[in-house]
């Protein structure tokens, strides 16, 4: 069967990540699996064995001009000119209020490829595979109203909604999202897909019998849709049933941040520039 993925960009994210497991999962099972993107650079995930194929953003002589400064500005200021149009001009018009036309872009992507299931990864590249009418659209679902509404906005959250209600066979990777998904489209088809576990990463390394105190590790990221004042109320809960220390990963001044808004009243240590 040929599966084709379609994804915005390829950046680094937790996300991304589990749509190029799946990939690699589905190639490993004799699928015929292409990735399609309009930019990215996947150099860090290290195992890809499907094929990504990119489309550069066209690229008028007025947004050519601006780049050009851009990437002057950014030799000058950082000694370094890295960076790609797309990247650039998604930062540049998010501050301005518009973007360009990245639906229709990814659409036509899209359609140049004869796939027996396109894959939507985001709710815009949802309305970009229901733009392209290739055959078997599937949305897999990984968002929330609060990481939507945080890159994108009311609009954003708006359009978001709006795709949960295309008719498309729907996966998702919580109970959570499913529901979702089934109270903006009552008679939506939807299987929930947990993420995994390598176990061969995440497995207990040492036994520590000395120190009976249970030690918890917890990210904290600073954003609201993170979910960081949830995860330090939850551990509050547990130190008064069951002492802990907490190994926080993160900006020693955002520790200290919560330290004053929330109170941590059991042990932690920090462990920051990672």
């Amino acid at each position: 069967m040929k599966i084709l993925f379609a994804l915005d960009r390829t950046r680094l994210a937790g996300g991304v990540r589990y749509i190029f497991e799946v990939a690699n999962g589905l190639k490993d099972k004799g699928h015929d699996v292409k990735i399609v993107a309009l930019t990215g650079d996947h150099s860090w995930f290290k195992n890809l064995r499907v094929e990504i194929i990119y489309k550069p953003l066209n690229l008028n002589t007025f947004s050519s001009v601006v780049y050009a400064f851009y990437k002057f500005y950014r030799y000058v200021t950082l000694r370094s000119a890295k960076g790609n149009p797309y990247d650039t001009f998604l930062l540049i018009s998010s501050k301005l209020g518009v973007r360009p036309d990245i639906i229709i872009e990814l659409a036509e992507l899209i359609r140049s490829f004869d796939s027996d299931v396109t894959v939507a990864t985001y709710y815009l590249t949802a309305f970009s595979v229901w733009f392209s009418q290739n055959k078997n659209p599937f949305y897999l679902m990984q968002d929330f109203p609060e990481l939507v509404e945080g890159n994108e906005g009311k609009l954003g959250l708006n359009m978001f909604y709006h795709s949960l209600k295309l008719p498309f066979s729907f996966i998702t990777v919580s109970s959570y999202a499913k529901q979702l998904i089934v109270e903006n489209n009552p008679i939506a088809k939807v299987t929930i897909a947990h993420p995994g576990v390598d176990l061969n990463i995440f497995r207990p390394r040492r036994a520590n019998s000395q120190n009976q105190e249970k030690r918890v590790m917890v990210i904290l990221r600073g954003s609201r849709y993170k979910g960081d004042e949830v995860a330090l109320e939850v551990l509050k809960n547990v130190n008064k049933k069951v002492p802990i220390h907490v190994v926080f990963v993160g900006g020693k001044s955002l520790v200290r941040h919560y330290s004053k808004t929330i109170g941590l009243d059991f042990e932690y240590s920090v462990f920051s520039n990672v």
